[in-house]
């Protein structure tokens, strides 16, 4: 009775969460950059509504106030000759904007910003060009009309907060899928990039690990370590996401999101085995995994959790295919042992295959993993009603 109690609790407070706003999920998008060969870099935000800014300048930081607006906060490196960096952050009503540009900006060139109508399927834009040799257009011109910067919070009713568990795949010993890239390495840089969104937006992160490091002691197997991680997903947490690398021959491309169940076929019973250890341990723990979930069906309290796991893979999924363009692989079920106990939604992603001579390699970089990042953080902030 008392974990039925704690979970209709769980209910509930999903229940009050995807009732509010996801005004800012709808918000001001996450920046597109280009290099132009005529010596500047383009940098456009999506937006849904024609939006208002203002624009401060400080040697290498280009600064815009956008209001009123919301955003996924969010940062990344670039690799522009123009722009180094950038950062969306929400400003009580407003978002802004940072730039860190290559060279020195001055009030009489260096930049220039406008904003573009609708047109097609093209959403209300805002356009900033950097560059040395550029002039630079007042923000007040009739295309963008000023406001003044507001730094006052909307007076809402705080909400509680919310955590969600960061499985990082592997580590230590244990390094992986290795081609490309090792499997370890990239999804702890993935968790961590994906904790610094969540926690800009409020969530509160619990990471299974933050370190190279996996089985719990020198006497811990792989059932040891995956079942302290998955103890991890305890019913007073919200969400347990769990990040890999996939691997295959060199054809197979494209993103994955699963949630507990049973295969639907060899193919993705034998990449559960994988990820369950491989070898025999890999085997034991699926053969183990599947009984689970065939013994689950009856289970109308976990069902009930499937549901919501379903839920939240599909918010997942979608924004992981928006923010990266990736092949969709879909959203499946398979008997993964570290996402064997749904008392909370709990989903594991394939980010890719390591495999692949293209998608491998980009797995490894930082622009590639930062829409990555985006995309998982999008979609847990979409399911927690954020």
């Amino acid at each position: 009775m008392r974990n039925v109690s704690v979970f209709g609790f769980f209910l509930l407070g999903l229940v009050l969460f995807f009732g509010l706003s996801l005004a800012q999920l709808d918000g001001v998008g996450t920046p597109r950059i280009a290099a132009h060969d005529q010596g500047f870099t383009r940098v456009v935000l999506d937006a849904p509504t024609k939006p208002k800014f203002s624009v401060s300048i400080r040697g290498k930081t280009f600064e815009m106030l956008i209001s009123p607006a919301k955003a996924v906060a969010g940062n990344a490196d670039s690799d522009t000759p123009e722009l180094a960096s950038w950062q969306l952050e929400n400003l009580g009503n407003g978002v802004k904007l940072t730039l860190r540009t290559t060279f020195d900006l001055s009030s009489v060139q260096g930049w220039k910003a406008f904003t573009l109508d609708p047109t097609g399927d093209q959403p209300n834009r805002i356009v900033i060009d950097l560059g040395a040799k550029l002039g630079v257009v007042a923000a007040n011109q009739p295309v963008a009309s000023v406001v003044k910067p507001t730094t006052s919070k909307p007076k809402t009713p705080s909400k509680p907060k919310l955590t969600v568990v960061l499985d990082a795949g592997h580590g230590g010993i244990d390094p992986g899928m290795s081609k490309y890239v090792t499997e370890k390495i990239v999804t702890l840089s993935l968790a961590l990039k994906v904790r610094a969104i969540l926690e800009n937006n409020g969530v509160n992160v619990v990471m299974t690990r933050t370190g190279d490091y996996a089985w719990q002691g020198k006497s811990c197997d792989k059932r040891c370590d995956l079942d302290a991680r998955a103890n991890m997903g305890s019913s007073d947490r919200n969400a347990f996401v769990s990040i890999h690398v996939n691997s295959a021959d060199a054809r197979a491309q494209g993103i994955s999101t699963y949630l507990f169940g049973q295969s639907a076929d060899a193919e993705t019973l034998a990449q559960a085995e994988r990820e369950n250890g491989g070898g025999s341990t890999g085997k034991a723990l699926t053969r183990a995994a599947r009984n689970l979930a065939q013994d689950l069906i009856n289970d109308q309290l976990a069902q009930l959790n499937v549901k919501f796991s379903k839920k939240l893979a599909n918010l997942v999924q979608s924004n992981l295919l928006s923010t990266t363009g990736a092949v969709n692989q879909g959203v499946r079920q398979a008997e993964f042992w570290v996402i064997k106990k749904p008392r909370i939604p709990s989903i594991l992603i394939e980010t890719g295959f390591g495999t692949h001579p293209v998608e491998g390699k980009n797995l490894g970089t930082n622009w590639y993993q930062q829409k990555i990042a985006l995309g998982i953080a999008r979609g847990v902030l979409s399911f927690l009603g954020n």
